[in-house]
């Protein structure tokens, strides 16, 4: 059994040294592949790949070359992690994991989430944040069971898409495994501390937004790639329409992961290594 980790990056110079660390004893394998960042993310993924072995960075101008690496691994008995630079999982969590995956536990599940806690503020100093559990907000760890697969066509990056499974059609939907609603935060061990509402970048806000607003690389991707091909008068409606999403807290990220009370918890462990 194999474990390939996959990053898609973009100006993340705050977390992303910490968000391959805490997994880099996890994979066998990891891909960095940083979408053209402006900030000192390019050095920081150099140093780490010339530290460890089996990291392998690349720059890509165009999300959907984030799939290039996986074709390798379809059908065989191999893991895949998909891990963004704002993801800071629990290494010794994944210790655990880790032997339940070599143990054959979870092969018959296509897809498996973890509990996650989605940061909207965190205090340095006492390794202190505010923000949302999943359950009930939505989990967004992605671990894909390539054991099944025989193809995966993408959308826009990797691992978004329709796979195709080896025994033919079946549901992905009823093969995924939801360990969020059998553990709590305090029990999991397939956890991550999401720091997706707090700055990720050294860059200065002229430098890293849109109006005033942090888009995500799919995101990017797909505005341009509709102002490229449909013209701006196609475009331009889609770019006005995101914008006040996000201004006015209706983006899918602030819906998924804005869900339930606000809780207050220590993320020592994510930040030790």
């Amino acid at each position: 059994m194999k474990i390939v980790g996959i990053f898609m990056i973009k100006n993340e110079d705050i977390y992303i040294e910490q968000a391959i660390l805490n997994v880099v004893d996890f994979c066998d394998v990891i891909y960095l592949e940083d979408n053209e960042s402006t900030d000192g993310t390019p050095a920081i993924l150099e140093r780490l790949a010339d530290k460890f072995s089996h990291i392998h960075v690349r720059t890509i101008s165009d999300t959907k070359q984030s799939n290039e690496h996986l074709v390798q691994y379809f059908d065989t008995d191999t893991w895949v992690f998909a891990v963004d630079g704002d993801e800071l999982y629990d290494p010794q969590g994944l210790k655990k994991l880790r032997m339940r995956l070599e143990a054959g536990d979870f092969n018959d599940w296509w897809m498996i989430y973890g509990n996650c806690f989605h940061i909207v503020q965190f205090d340095k100093e006492t390794h202190t944040a505010k923000g949302y559990l999943s359950p009930p907000s939505k989990s967004m760890t992605k671990l894909y069971n390539f054991s099944l697969i025989s193809d995966f066509p993408i959308t826009d990056e990797r691992l978004h898409g329709h796979p195709v499974f080896k025994h033919g059609s079946q549901d992905a939907t009823s093969r995924k495994l939801d360990l969020a609603s059998r553990h709590s935060w305090e029990n999991a061990y397939f956890r991550c501390s999401h720091m997706a509402f707090v700055n990720r970048t050294s860059l200065p806000k002229s430098e890293k937004r849109v109006f005033g607003l942090r888009l995500n690389p799919p995101q990017i991707y797909t505005l341009k790639k509709t102002w490229r091909e449909r013209g701006v008068l196609y475009a331009l409606p889609r770019i006005v329409k995101l914008v006040f999403q996000l201004l006015t807290g209706r983006d899918g990220r602030t819906l998924h992961y804005r869900q339930g009370p606000q809780e207050t918890i220590r993320i020592k462990e994510f930040l030790s290594r």
